[in-house]
């Protein structure tokens, strides 16, 4: 499949459970989709972003999630996705990035990677050869490559944010690179899975670098979707 193709199955699978898809430009094959812009920035963007319910013991409402996606039949197509979320973060957080959805501006809450692996619960091909039994037993929450990848992406961010602090406290005239903290709130990131638990069947697990760090998104209400 191309890429095109799996995000028009991905943004299907997401609308199915209720998520409110938006392009990167108006899309004839899914009218019903809206239209996210990205300002004061070159290069490469999200190829969708999600709005949804986004809940956990500690928290349940209506977020964005700014998504990558790639075909992850080959190892260096997951590691293109790492590249990409980081740069989509550093973007809206060192660079003032803005993102808006048909025309309105949102705070983006997670910068996310999904593959063509995601709905059945793992992102990279290879995991396939694993059991949920088997994980369960390693004592992993999510298979051993999702798992990695994510808190790969993690401990990146911490980095990044702690990069952009020290840039901050050298006086303005000393820096050769002019660099701040932009965002009002500091989004996290991560991957979207289905839930690979079979008990939780049916649910997406959106796993991020915020404690309990493995959310749900979820379908928004009726009237939250017809909004925007």
């Amino acid at each position: 499949m191309s890429e095109e193709e799996i995000k028009l199955e991905i943004g299907d699978w997401l609308a199915a459970h209720g998520c409110r898809v938006y392009d990167e430009r108006r899309n004839p094959q899914r009218p019903d989709w809206g239209v996210f812009q990205v300002q004061n920035v070159r290069g490469i963007k999200p190829d969708l972003v999600i709005k949804g319910r986004i809940r956990s013991k500690v928290r349940d409402d209506v977020g964005f999630v700014a998504l990558e996606v790639k075909p992850c039949d080959k190892h260096n197509k997951l590691l293109d996705g790492f590249d990409a979320v980081l740069k989509y973060f550093t973007d809206y957080c060192v660079w003032g990035a803005k993102y808006l959805v048909d025309g309105a501006p949102i705070t983006v809450d997670v910068f996310a990677l999904a593959t063509n692996y995601s709905q059945h619960g793992y992102l990279f091909a290879g995991e396939k050869e694993f059991s949920w039994k088997v994980v369960k037993r390693g004592g992993w929450d999510a298979y051993p490559a999702t798992f990695t990848f994510a808190r790969l992406l993690w401990r990146q961010r911490d980095n990044i944010l702690r990069r952009a602090l020290a840039l901050t406290e050298i006086p303005a005239s000393d820096r050769h690179v002019q660099a701040s903290i932009h965002a009002p709130e500091v989004p996290d990131v991560g991957v979207l899975v289905a839930h690979p638990n079979p008990q939780r069947q049916g649910s997406l697990l959106l796993m991020t670098s915020e404690m309990p760090w493995h959310w749900e998104l979820a379908r928004i209400a009726e009237e939250e979707g017809a909004r925007r």
